[in-house]
């Protein structure tokens, strides 16, 4: 009989042929039965952690106006989206059947002659049935997490595991001895840096006319940093370990900071590159970003140990109600540094605007802590504005940071409304139970995905594949063999030599 199966084997990981079709990559170990079941092998659904997504016609409701209200706004005029007509295509769009509202759109857009697609899910951080979308935006704001998977974490019984990981437990006598960085590019990063290149074009697209793009962006160094002194507190960590993930964490920075800037001078678009956290560390901030400087010598880390009032901390493996006591107590001490420390006045006061609403109480942990502070890097951006004229551009891996401005900012009237577009990642991974579709946590094959992303363009070809897939689907059966097919993912394993992108018009119907 022949193979009916959507997976297509490569080199250790399974490859699904029909959503890649669509423009997604998913992938599993090879082998990994638990992980294709928990896939499901229809060609209609998407897992993402606890999200069962599926393509499916959309419903006529506020994202829909949304989206179209996108549709009708270019600056420049080049956008050429495939206009849907409700009822006339099939399985189009991608819903959250448990959200109504969460509909990803195949938004498809030309640059240099290559028409390419995102699946974008439009809507707003403070609901308004008016809602018009005309002068384009002032300003937008992004984030991105850095390293995934590839930052190694070992324990003094040898055995490795991935560091950044909120909720691992730890058994009783568990510290971690030393922290490394996986040479050669991460999968995440890679993919990260990809869809970031898409937003640029979007974002120029979207801006305002007669006015430079400007975007501000979440580089959390300072996140990842508190993340390790917490570590450190809870006696989980040694000095040296720690001292060793403060290098990695300030050269990754220095790396993505470069990158991320390059990307930016190279589209026109004005760049800030923001922290939420830079009350805490005040002139320490020029030293743990000089890679180059963090010598024995300087010694940045117990600067930063005594800056941060944690170097008389008797350091000691914790039982778990006195871990979450010594959190509470520091996360209380970083939220009095917040709102106290002039270092950045701006920030000051808005630690400050957002605290004050809410129940001293209730940030308790370091992840409330990180809420907050997300909603304080939008607020830097969308202070003193008119609703809607700022944007928020995420990835729906990081559709967190969008919720929690639209929860802390419901009743400051200072802080105003943000059009949000959570953008579908491009790259899932599975394998049950550790990960469930988020390439960030990820563990197997990276060298394999990696070389996917960089040789064979894999995204690339994915991206493509959104603006054929729905470019087919928006006109009558009869003409769409007029219409270049999406790419097969076999295709894309096997080819060699030079990426060369299929060049076609879309015209609005």
């Amino acid at each position: 009989m022949p193979d009916t199966s959507p997976w297509v084997n490569y080199k250790g990981l399974r490859i699904h042929g029909s959503l890649f079709k669509r423009g997604i990559v998913a992938v599993v170990r090879e082998g990994d039965a638990l992980s294709v079941q928990k896939m499901g092998s229809g060609k209609n659904h998407l897992f993402i952690n606890d999200r069962e997504l599926s393509f499916e016609i959309a419903s006529k409701n506020q994202t829909t106006k949304l989206f179209f209200e996108l549709l009708n706004y270019s600056k420049d005029g080049e956008a050429a989206p495939v206009i849907l007509e409700q009822g006339n295509c099939d399985s189009v769009t991608i819903i959250n059947p448990k959200c109504e509202e969460e509909i990803f759109w195949p938004l498809t857009f030309v640059e240099t002659r290559k028409t390419e697609g995102l699946y974008v899910y439009p809507w707003l951080s403070k609901p308004t049935e008016n809602f018009m979308f005309d002068e384009g935006f002032e300003c937008f704001v992004s984030a991105g997490c850095m390293f995934g998977s590839g930052l190694i974490g070992r324990n003094q019984k040898d055995e490795s595991f991935a560091f950044i990981k909120y909720g691992k437990e730890f058994f009783e006598e568990e510290v971690i001895t030393n922290v490394i960085n996986e040479s050669g590019p991460s999968p995440y990063e890679e993919m990260l840096f990809s869809e970031f290149k898409r937003y640029l074009v979007l974002i120029k697209k979207l801006s305002a006319k007669n006015v430079e793009p400007e975007l501000f962006y979440h580089l959390p160094y300072y996140d990842y940093i508190l993340f390790g002194v917490m570590l450190f507190a809870r006696g989980r960590i040694i000095l040296p370990a720690l001292k060793n993930l403060i290098k990695i964490i300030a050269k990754k920075t220095e790396e993505h900071a470069d990158r991320i800037i390059r990307m930016c001078n190279n589209e026109g678009v004005q760049i800030n590159i923001v922290s939420p956290f830079q009350n805490l560390f005040g002139d320490l901030i020029q030293d743990i970003l000089r890679p180059c400087d963090l010598t024995e010598e300087a010694d940045v880390t117990s600067n930063l140990l005594k800056a941060l009032e944690l170097s008389s901390f008797k350091i000691e493996p914790l039982k778990d109600s006195e871990a979450k006591k010594n959190e509470k107590e520091f996360v209380r001490w970083c939220l009095k540094k917040l709102i106290t420390n002039r270092y950045d006045q701006q920030l000051c006061e808005m630690w400050q605007d957002f605290i004050n609403k809410e129940n001293l109480e209730e940030i308790s942990t370091l992840d409330s802590l990180f809420k907050t502070a997300n909603a304080v890097v939008t607020g830097i951006a969308a202070k003193g504005k008119a609703d809607y004229k700022v944007c928020s551009f995420l990835p729906v891996s990081e559709k967190q940071i969008q919720v929690d401005y639209a929860v802390h900012s419901k009743n400051l009237a200072e802080y105003p409304a943000v059009f949000n577009i959570t953008a579908l990642d491009p790259l899932f991974a599975y394998d049950a139970p550790i990960t469930e579709g988020l390439i960030f946590y990820f563990e197997l094959c990276s060298s394999t995905i990696s070389k996917l992303i960089n040789d064979k363009k894999i995204l690339d070809k994915a991206f493509e594949n959104i603006g054929l897939f729905s470019a087919r689907k928006s006109v009558p059966k009869s003409e769409r063999k007029f219409l270049p097919k999406p790419t097969r993912i076999e295709e894309v394993i096997s080819a060699e030599g030079v990426f060369t992108p299929l060049s076609f018009s879309l015209s609005p119907k």
